[in-house]
């Protein structure tokens, strides 16, 4: 069951907001003061946090940057008595999910914004966690791709080099005025292709790493 934290130093008010949750289907835990919540965010991470703007000690922007500052992904809804286009400013510059006039007029808008919040920190945290797995990938594929291809790149400019110097003469490239033997054609053919191999991997794991933000 997903959980949410309510704070609101108004004893009514929290117990409004509490129910309105409960009956959405959220856990709910209750607490008076920013400062009674976050010293269990790290411990009890909760699903979001639903908090009143005007609190005596730490209001509900303080709490909205503090959980910020902390590195803490959970969405924040404010409520407040009093809205204003200061507020609202400052709520998008923390990422606030939303902010409500309270009283709560539609309790079903509060509980599906709330919902909503949730899901998509949900949605945040399965995309990041496939772009994880999917950058481990391509760190072994990078491993298992770039040694072989390396040491096949050596073993034929090993070879070529070995066969030029056996029939002096014709190892040269046509355009540098030389006949390349038959081998050594075989081995010049091996050795492009083994670069464009090199360079299509190296180009394919460069973008998916662009892509994925790296």
């Amino acid at each position: 069951m997903r959980s949410v934290f309510v704070i609101d130093d108004d004893h009514l008010m929290r117990e409004v907001l509490s129910r309105l949750l409960e009956k959405g289907g959220f856990r709910v835990r209750a607490f008076q003061s920013p400062l009674h919540a976050l010293p269990l965010m790290d411990s009890a991470y909760p699903d979001a946090v639903v908090s009143d703007v005007q609190m005596p000690g730490m209001n509900g922007v303080d709490l909205a940057r503090e959980v910020r500052r902390r590195g803490i992904q959970v969405p924040v809804i404010l409520v407040t008595a009093n809205p204003s286009a200061d507020i609202e400013e400052r709520a998008r510059e923390l990422s606030v999910s939303d902010v409500f006039e309270k009283p709560i007029r539609d309790a079903g808008q509060f509980v599906a914004a709330i919902d909503l919040a949730v899901s998509r920190r949900e949605d945040d945290q399965r995309k990041a966690g496939l772009d994880r797995l999917r950058m481990s990938f391509l760190a072994g594929l990078a491993h298992e791709l770039r040694t072989p291809l390396t040491a096949m790149k050596l073993a034929l400019d090993n070879l070529f080099a070995v066969q030029s110097a056996a029939s002096p003469g014709q190892g040269l490239s046509p355009a540098a005025g030389g006949l390349l033997s038959t081998e050594g054609r075989l081995l010049a053919i091996g050795q492009r292709n083994l670069d464009r191999i090199i360079r299509l991997v190296e180009g394919q794991l460069d973008l998916l790493q662009i892509t994925l933000g790296d």
